[in-house]
């Protein structure tokens, strides 16, 4: 694992200063053509940085009465792959291997076998969505994801319990309570705050109700990295998702599209 690490480090660096084998990467990404498509993405960045400095300091405060406010507690098990686990907004589960939603508990439970606890308001609105793991022999609350709703957004802020710390801030646009477009920006408040670490983004279009088309981008704002990929949906006879085609958008390496199979059932 340290060595994996330490090797991980050394292909950064080298892919940063554009030596060895990323020299050919490290120049494309500093191309203006890269640079330009990163725009948007940058000023991305900056609001999410702007917001980290909005409400670091505000674990105490923003979640001070959650619990009396709370009318109605769900549990889940599994889905630690997917941000905010059975009820995220990512579509990642339908494509990506390993991601799993988890599932809801029917009851709740009479220990700590659950990894996600989620509390709703009087509106059913989700107030906050905790996360637990295991450090040990010991079962922890590791993350407390505060929900704040600003008309059709809503904003939320994930908080490393044990030092209160901002890690994870999204932000979910809907039209006539369909998900239109998801952002997800992660930082590391230990090593630097005047950048994200990584920045995803999924778009949503829709078609006679479903969804049809997924814009997936994945930026990271230190390497002025920035991946996009279309997953164009199918569906059966039932009008269950079958399939998608993926395609790449402006990648360092061009690959032709491909269609793959839905790994879960769902309309």
């Amino acid at each position: 694992m340290a060595s994996d690490f330490m090797k991980h480090l050394a292909e950064m660096k080298e892919l940063l200063d554009g030596k060895g084998p990323f020299k050919d990467l490290h120049n494309f990404l500093h191309t203006e053509q890269n640079l330009h498509r990163c725009e948007p993405f940058e000023i991305l960045n900056q609001k999410y940085v702007a917001l980290y400095r909005q409400y670091a300091d505000l674990y105490a405060e923003l979640t001070q009465g959650l619990e009396e406010k709370a009318v109605r507690v769900e549990y889940a098990k599994g889905g630690e792959t997917l941000h905010r686990g059975y009820y995220s907004p990512s579509v990642a589960d339908l494509h990506v291997g390993g991601a799993s939603r988890g599932r809801l508990l029917k009851r709740t439970p009479k220990d700590d076998r659950f990894d996600y606890r989620y509390l709703f308001d009087a509106e059913d609105k989700m107030l906050c969505a905790c996360k637990y793991a295991s450090f040990g022999d010991e079962r922890v609350l590791y993350l407390t994801e505060v929900f704040l709703y600003q008309g059709d957004k809503v904003l939320t802020l994930s908080y490393e319990s044990k030092y209160r710390e901002l890690t994870v801030i999204t932000e979910c646009l809907y039209e006539n309570a369909k998900l239109l477009r998801y952002e997800y920006a992660s930082l590391t408040p230990a090593l630097r705050t005047d950048s994200c670490n990584q920045i995803d983004v999924e778009e949503l279009s829709y078609e006679n109700g479903l969804m049809r088309i997924l814009e997936g981008y994945h930026y990271r704002p230190e390497l002025h990295s920035l991946d996009h990929c279309r997953l164009t949906f199918e569906r059966d006879a039932d009008g269950f998702l079958s399939a998608y085609t993926f395609e790449e958008f402006d990648a360092f390496v061009q690959r032709p599209p491909q269609k793959y199979p839905v790994l879960v059932k769902r309309k």
